[in-house]
């Protein structure tokens, strides 16, 4: 497979997708009130997190969706996956596999709870899902 072979519009409009999710995922309306108590850190350290580096961090977040992205449409285009429902598998399974998986080994020996590893591990399972699904749709 030649990387000239990759769908680059589609790449890079998933990666906002993901990112995106991830901004929704990790807001007040979602996941975040619940996250920050498994945490268990103070209205003190939120607020440093809100002003220190945060810039920093927001792009090397994008950047990391789209390197994500990027990955799972080499997957993709190697196992010749061109429709939204292998896609979507595809990223599900990968997603499981490979992101939720060590996440869990990781949270065992931590002692998170059962609901912080649904939010740590959910996020990066519903994105490669949805991700998969968008890519292999997307028209070549």
């Amino acid at each position: 497979m030649q990387f000239s072979e990759l769908n680059y519009p589609a790449i890079l409009v998933t990666g906002l997708v993901v990112y995106s999710l991830g901004g929704l995922w990790f807001s007040p309306k979602v996941f975040l009130k619940p996250w920050i108590a498994e945490l268990k850190i103070g209205q003190e350290e939120i607020d440093q997190c809100k002003t220190k580096g945060m810039g920093v961090t927001m792009t090397l977040t994008f950047l990391m969706s789209m390197m994500e992205v990027f990955v799972l449409a080499i997957a993709l285009k190697a196992m010749n996956c061109a429709s939204p429902a292998c896609g979507a598998g595809t990223g599900l399974m990968l997603g499981v596999g490979f992101t939720a998986m060590p996440i869990a080994i990781n949270h065992l020996f931590e002692r998170h709870s059962l609901r912080f590893f649904l939010i740590t591990a959910g996020y990066p399972v519903v994105s490669l899902t949805i991700a998969g699904a968008v890519l292999a749709a997307w028209p070549k």
